[in-house]
């Protein structure tokens, strides 16, 4: 179910991009990018200590690069700006692992809007908003992983939990009012 969810948010997300958005180079780019990542998400690399996913590679050299295009103020704030929200999310997601709490939302959904609302308070330029938040998630989803690696059979970066989790911020900046175009 979670696959199907991560390929019609991308689908629809995809749709926006490619025509609701002005043509210009950036959005063919980002339209490829959205492509890109939906083809290789069930392929992943097998490695020694354990498995990443081939998508999570994309979406993360996607939005490095996306975020190294649109800093255009102070680099050192904007990665502590970053970092923090990497922790964030890291923390978030540990807090499941090892805390006693019973959440009454689930935590895809709590995760996605308090990482949305956290990203709306502290990014001042809603076009930086986006692309901060995807590498930031793919930042705390590799500190979770090697923080929960022991626990588990290895280290696996970039699976179904976190696709699902990447998909739904896209729809609550929609409803934000935040914009990808400039």
């Amino acid at each position: 179910m979670e696959d199907l969810l991560f390929y019609w948010f991308s689908w629809i997300l995809w749709v926006i991009v490619t025509f609701f958005f002005k043509k210009t180079r950036a959005r063919f780019y980002l339209a490829v990018w959205i492509l890109i990542v939906m083809i290789v998400k069930p392929l992943t690399i097998p490695g020694i200590q354990g498995d990443i996913s081939l998508a999570y590679i994309f979406l993360t050299l996607g939005a490095m690069i996306w975020v190294g295009q649109t800093i255009k103020w102070h680099h050192f704030l904007s990665m502590i700006t970053m970092t923090s929200l990497a922790f964030l999310y890291a923390a978030l997601q540990l807090s499941y692992w090892f805390s006693p709490v019973i959440f009454l939302i689930h935590e895809t959904w709590l995760v996605a809007v308090i990482m949305v609302f956290v990203t709306l308070l502290v990014v001042s330029k809603p076009h930086n908003r986006i692309p901060w938040l995807i590498v930031a998630c793919c930042i705390g989803n590799f500190w979770q992983a090697v923080v929960v690696s022991p626990l588990t059979s290895g280290l696996h970066l970039g699976f179904n939990h976190f696709f699902l989790m990447m998909c739904q911020p896209w729809s609550y900046y929609s409803l934000c009012g935040t914009s990808l175009n400039d």
